[in-house]
């Protein structure tokens, strides 16, 4: 347990009280000899040596200590009272001992606690002369007027060094608290332009941050559209092919057909001829028909994914056919290079999902290994596997690009990082990517890396009840 804390005053009235007592002890045993005095009247003389003693030991263990020590007042005052008539009222000693009941009271409580003290005293006066009786003695011999004068002289010299040093404490206190003060305003006047300062600087952050955002969400809207826009081209680039040798092809037998008719109406008419003509008609019908359904396939391919990616529509896919549906609109990016997809997936999973959300998953994904992780590496190889957990899908990405070191995969999720900055690179493929799995679709994402040895992302997926509104943008 903490010690209780000792009041000051406790400390004060320590030496007075001790003084007091030892001088109050040899007045009235100077008194006393001269007389012969009951047991009843010494008793209370030598109690005088013991009080201030017991008085500091019952205020220094109590947690009320000033509370204590003003009744040990109260006991100093009865004392004072009792030994007033017990000494039959000379003049020196009842002016000794009220002058020293006068300035131990009002130092400490002023002239309430005075009053109290005064009656106390009274009391012990009538139990002084209850045991004396009323005597008067007013005058003194000269040991106890010596006793009484030096009792005075020490009693109010000590109080007057503690009043000293008092009031020393207090002006070093006060010139403390002004210098505190002083420190205190000019800490204030500083606080106040520091916070200028800062409401000054949050400002501009505010107003930069709202800058930024509105910077990061054109930029996501641009990779959206860019990458919406290298999915048109490089649909173009893919029906340009069949459509072109389907135009051949039907210019052509355009061309024999005619050719056939101004035969047919010269009378040029041979079985042969009639034989190679059909022939030739299916074989280029055949043609036709299988450039045309390779158009079919790659609108059918395009129209389903630029749509899903597009909007925002919440509805159940048939994941395999999805994904090859994707994977099939991403072979022009791979027309250049030897790269490989490779991609694994039971064909019965069919899995409640914003298709686009997925489309534009598995295209920045694609797309982050073919720019950043096949850099400088020829025969890239991409694997996908996907699989269902109860209700999560799990989507296992892999390839054997070059990879990362720690900051980068560290950093990779940050928006605008990337390691291709000055290659046209915005660094938002990835933020982009965490934004949809984690925000959009409420999925989880990790990803591993070694430099030299390829990434891996492993990605869960759950299915949900279907929403009442749109997911959050992927920003």
């Amino acid at each position: 347990m903490d010690e209780p804390k000792q009041h000051p005053i406790v400390r004060s009235n320590y030496i007075p009280r001790l003084v007091g007592g030892v001088f109050i002890f040899c007045i009235m045993a100077t008194i006393l000899s001269s007389r012969k005095a009951t047991a009843g009247i010494w008793l209370p003389v030598g109690f005088c040596l013991v009080w201030p003693h017991l008085a500091f030991w019952l205020s220094s263990k109590s947690r009320r200590s000033k509370t204590v020590e003003i009744r040990n007042m109260f006991v100093d005052a009865f004392f004072f009272g009792f030994f007033i008539p017990i000494a039959h009222f000379q003049f020196w000693v009842a002016f000794t001992f009220v002058n020293m009941l006068f300035s131990n009271t009002l130092r400490i409580g002023g002239i309430f606690l005075l009053t109290k003290a005064a009656m106390i005293s009274a009391i012990g006066g009538l139990i002084g002369i209850a045991m004396e009786g009323l005597r008067f003695d007013l005058a003194s011999e000269w040991t106890t007027m010596i006793l009484c004068a030096l009792l005075a002289s020490v009693y109010f010299s000590l109080f007057s060094h503690y009043s000293y040093t008092m009031t020393r404490k207090l002006v070093q206190s006060k010139k403390h608290l002004e210098k505190a003060m002083t420190a205190s305003e000019e800490a204030n006047r500083k606080t106040g332009e520091y916070l200028q300062q800062l409401q000054s600087a949050n400002q501009s952050l505010h107003v930069s941050l709202q800058t930024i955002e509105a910077t990061k969400g054109q930029l996501v809207q641009s990779e959206k559209m860019a990458a919406l826009g290298g999915l048109v081209a490089g649909v173009a680039h893919e029906i340009n092919t069949p459509l072109g040798i389907g135009i051949t092809a039907a210019s052509l037998l355009e061309y024999r057909v005619r050719e056939q008719v101004e035969r047919w109406k010269r009378g040029e008419k041979s079985s042969t001829d009639i034989e190679k003509f059909f022939a030739f008609t299916v074989e280029t019908a055949d043609i036709l028909t299988i450039n045309l359904q390779r158009v079919a396939d790659q609108v059918r391919s395009f129209k389903q994914v630029a749509v899903d990616q597009a909007s925002q529509e919440y509805r159940r896919v048939h994941v395999k056919t999805y994904i090859d549906d994707i994977l099939f609109s991403l072979r022009p990016q791979f027309k250049t290079s030897r790269h490989s997809v490779t991609f694994n997936c039971a064909d019965d999973i069919r899995f409640l999902t914003y298709p686009g959300i997925f489309s534009q998953l598995i295209t920045n994904l694609v797309m982050n290994s073919l720019i950043h992780g096949f850099d400088e590496i020829p025969d890239g190889r991409i694997t996908i596997d996907i699989w269902q957990e109860g209700r999560f899908l799990i989507l296992y990405y892999t390839d054997n690009g070059k990879g990362m070191d720690q900051e980068t995969l560290s950093r990779m999720f940050d928006p605008f990082f990337t390691t291709k900055r000055g290659s046209g690179g915005t660094g938002l493929g990835m933020h982009i990517l965490y934004n949809l799995v984690t925000q959009s679709l409420g999925g989880h994402l990790e990803c591993t890396s070694t430099p030299g040895e390829g990434v891996i992302f492993l990605i869960r997926i759950p299915e949900k009840d279907r929403p009442r509104k749109r997911p959050p943008e992927s920003s």
